[in-house]
């Protein structure tokens, strides 16, 4: 890992955490993800809310700093969703599994993965959400090329993320075609993972 390549972060919560996508859920991540805002060697530029689990696109200048600023993240998470529910003990499946992008394709693959997971999981269909393009529990309304669709959002704010500094993230995706709000990702994914 260089530093300029972009990582996708998966992350699972245990049993008793599940029901992320909620009002409680959305903020405790909005809260978490608010602890890691100023750092500068780790930068979470897309976040995807899901049930049970969580995507990140995030951008780190080492391996190092992508595994302390996941620390940091997973941290900050674990005590807000643990103290909500009352409870102590581990919040996480396992750590954290990352997949560096390394070509323009993987990274726009990635970002319909991340921004659409929601279509994945059928969410895009519940109850309040027809006609909605961009998901509400993700960072999607704010992805430069869909800024312009008229979204139902969340009334308490957004996702407190950060404008991409790698190449690959900023412009590299582009040249493997325009990312559609409504289409979902293919399921091949980069081989190499990093260390986690």
């Amino acid at each position: 890992m260089s530093g300029r390549e972009p990582v996708h972060v998966t992350v699972r919560v245990v049993r008793e955490l599940s029901g992320l996508r909620s009002h409680h859920g959305f903020a405790d991540v909005q809260a978490a993800l608010a602890t890691q805002i100023e750092r500068f060697d780790f930068r979470v530029v897309h976040a995807s809310i899901q049930r049970d689990h969580l995507h990140f696109l995030v951008e780190a200048d080492s391996a190092r700093a992508l595994g302390n600023g996941m620390r940091g993240l997973l941290i900050a998470l674990a005590h807000r969703l643990n103290r909500r529910r009352g409870r102590r003990g581990r919040a996480f499946v396992d750590r954290y599994h990352a997949t560096v992008l390394r070509t323009p394709r993987h990274v726009r693959a990635a970002l319909h993965y991340v921004l659409n997971n929601w279509r994945k999981h059928r969410e895009s269909s519940a109850p309040g959400f027809a006609g909605t393009r961009c998901d509400p529990y993700s960072s999607a309304t704010m992805f430069a090329p869909w800024a312009g669709d008229v979204v139902r959002l969340p009334r308490r704010g957004l996702l407190p993320v950060v404008r991409p500094q790698s190449w690959l993230l900023e412009h590299g995706w582009r040249r493997a075609g325009p990312p559609l709000p409504w289409h979902r990702a293919p399921r091949d994914r980069p081989a190499e993972a990093a260390p986690a």
